[in-house]
C-alpha cells in the first residue's frame, strides 16, 4: 500500500503523503462506492476494519518497506542484476500474498453483505469496463506499444528524473518488439469477472469465495492456455532485459545519483508516515 502510493504520488510532500495515509479508508470507500451504493452499515464495516488494518500495518509494514527500498537503493547504487529483478518481482509476489492472506476474511464478508441490486450494480459496472479494454484490445498494435513505452518512460522518470529526447528514443526501440500479451490478460479479466459474480452476495458460500480470491491472485495464469502463459513469462523476461539495457547503457551518472536521492526521499517519507 505505502510504496504504491510513493509510486502514483511522486512530488507530493510528506504532509500530503501523510495525510493520504491516514485517510485511506476513505479513499476506498469511495471508489467501492463508485462501483456500488453502499449501506451505511457496510460503510461503517468497511471503515472500521480499513481503520484496523492500516493501524497493523503502520506498526508492521512500514518499517519492511523502508528496508526493502535500501536494499533496492544498494542494487541501483551498484549497478542493476537479473538476480536484483528477480528478487524485487519475489518480493512484490510475497508481499501480494500475504496481503491477500491478511484481509481475506473482511473482503469475504463484505462481499457476502451484498444484496441483489448490489450485484447487479457491480455486474454493470465491471461489464462496462470489460467493454472498454475490449475496444482497447482492438486498437492496432502500434498504439499499444505506444503506450508501453510511455509508461516504461514514465517509470523511469520517477526515480531517474528528466530523460533526453535521445533516451526517450533509444527506450522506444528497445520496447518495439516486446510481446503484446493484451490478449492474454483480456481473457483473464473475463473469466475470473464470470467467477467473481457467480460467488458474491447474501447467498455466498465464504468458505469458496476465500479459496477462490487466493486463486485470483495467486494462480490466476491457470485460467490461461499454455501458449498466453508462455507469453506473460516472455514479456516479463523481455522487460527485464530492457531495464537491464536501460540500467547499464542509457542512464547516466547524473541520473543515477538522482535516483539515489529519490529512493532516500521515499524512506524519509516512510519513516514520517509511520510515526502517525
Amino acid at each position: 500500500m505505502a510504496v504504491f502510493l510513493l509510486v502514483v504520488m511522486a512530488g507530493c510532500g510528506k504532509t500530503t503523503y501523510r495525510l493520504i495515509y491516514n485517510n485511506i479508508g476513505f479513499f476506498i470507500t469511495y471508489k467501492i462506492n463508485q462501483y456500488t451504493p453502499l449501506t451505511s452499515e457496510q460503510r461503517s464495516f468497511l471503515n472500521n476494519r480499513i481503520q484496523y488494518h492500516l493501524e497493523w500495518h503502520r506498526t508492521n509494514k512500514l518499517a519492511e518497506y523502508q528496508v526493502f527500498l535500501q536494499k533496492i537503493r544498494e542494487k541501483i547504487q551498484n549497478g542493476l542484476t537479473l538476480d536484483d529483478l528477480n528478487w524485487s518481482i519475489q518480493w512484490y509476489h510475497q508481499e501480494e500474498k500475504a496481503m491477500v492472506t491478511r484481509f481475506a476474511d473482511d473482503i469475504v464478508e463484505f462481499l457476502s453483505s451484498l444484496s441483489d441490486e448490489q450485484v447487479a450494480q457491480l455486474r454493470k459496472k465491471l461489464e462496462d469496463q470489460t467493454r472498454s479494454m475490449e475496444e482497447k484490445l482492438n486498437n492496432d498494435p502500434e498504439s499499444r506499444h505506444e503506450e508501453r513505452t510511455e509508461f516504461m518512460v514514465k517509470m523511469i522518470k520517477l526515480l531517474h528524473g528528466d530523460l533526453s529526447d535521445g533516451q526517450k528514443d533509444e527506450i522506444n526501440k528497445l520496447t518495439a518488439d516486446m510481446i503484446d500479451v493484451t490478449s492474454g490478460k483480456f481473457i483473464i479479466r473475463k473469466i475470473i469477472i464470470n467467477e467473481f459474480m457467480s460467488l458474491i452476495g447474501k447467498s455466498a458460500d465464504k468458505a469458496i469465495l476465500k479459496e477462490t480470491i487466493f486463486k485470483w491472485t495467486t494462480d490466476y495464469m491457470d485460467y490461461i492456455s499454455e501458449a498466453d502463459r508462455n507469453n506473460i513469462r516472455t514479456l516479463q523476461d523481455q522487460y527485464n532485459q530492457v531495464l537491464l539495457t536501460i540500467d547499464k547503457k542509457i542512464i547516466t551518472p547524473k541520473q543515477r545519483e538522482h535516483a539515489l536521492k529519490k529512493i532516500d526521499e521515499f524512506i524519509d517519507i516512510l519513516q514520517y508516515v509511520q510515526k502517525g
